[in-house]
């Protein structure tokens, strides 16, 4: 009986492997379908058009739960220490931002009105980081987290990892606009802010600053004791 239910389990792990791949190649498919008539390359169902704005359509898509990911030269889609690039502002579905969220497709109910927006203004954050004395403190990572903790999630564009220059310096263009807790760290793992439980513990120890497209925000900060 015990090995009836082991090959069991192993036969339900193995079919959800199989369900993982498969719902990540329809993933696939559902971005580069949606870049391709964004940007004009191909017309899979492309619809009218006025201007700069792009109308699409995609059938034949499963019920499952979708997210909307861009990848295009040109187009930032994280926050770099870098400026002059396109970045993606969002991309709205039923008002509300679904760049970072999953959103479920259900039989019967079409998905109508899905907006991309992208800025050549994005959010521009900079500032040094100081020791006790004045000194530079270069060693010391500096999370950049949203301060709505529905935004704690893995690969949200919501959170970044700024690093100090050797002049304390540090800069982050292109998070999205909105209210950041700011928190500089003795070390840090890249997987340390997929963990909602260790951005709550940097909280009470930073600094919260609002940032808005096209305009660049200065925060210094200086480390406690």
């Amino acid at each position: 009986m015990a090995v009836r239910d082991e090959k069991l389990e192993r036969a339900k792990k193995i079919a959800h492997r199989k369900m993982d791949f498969l719902r990540h190649v329809i993933i696939y498919l559902l971005v580069m379908a949606v870049l391709a008539i964004i940007f004009g390359s191909v017309g899979l169902r492309r619809a009218r058009t006025s201007g700069r704005r792009k109308a699409f359509a995609i059938t034949g898509l499963v019920p499952a739960s979708y997210r909307i990911g861009i990848t295009m030269p040109g187009v930032r889609t994280t926050p770099t220490a870098a400026s002059g690039a396109w970045t993606l502002s969002s991309i709205m579905l039923d008002g509300a931002d679904v760049a970072d969220r999953a959103f479920d497709l259900r039989p019967g109910a079409p998905v109508a009105g899905v907006v991309a927006t992208f800025t050549d203004r994005p959010t521009d954050l900079s500032g040094t980081l100081v020791d006790q004395t004045g000194r530079p403190a270069p060693g010391y990572p500096i999370v950049v987290f949203s301060a709505d903790r529905d935004d704690w999630r893995q690969g949200s564009r919501r959170i970044a990892i700024a690093r100090p220059s050797t002049d304390g310096s540090f800069r982050l263009v292109g998070l999205p606009a909105g209210r950041y807790h700011l928190a500089a760290v003795v070390s840090l793992e890249r997987s340390d802010v997929d963990d909602p439980s260790f951005l709550e513990q940097l909280v009470p120890a930073s600094l919260t600053v609002l940032l808005n497209d096209g305009v660049r925000t200065v925060q210094h900060l200086k480390l406690a004791r």
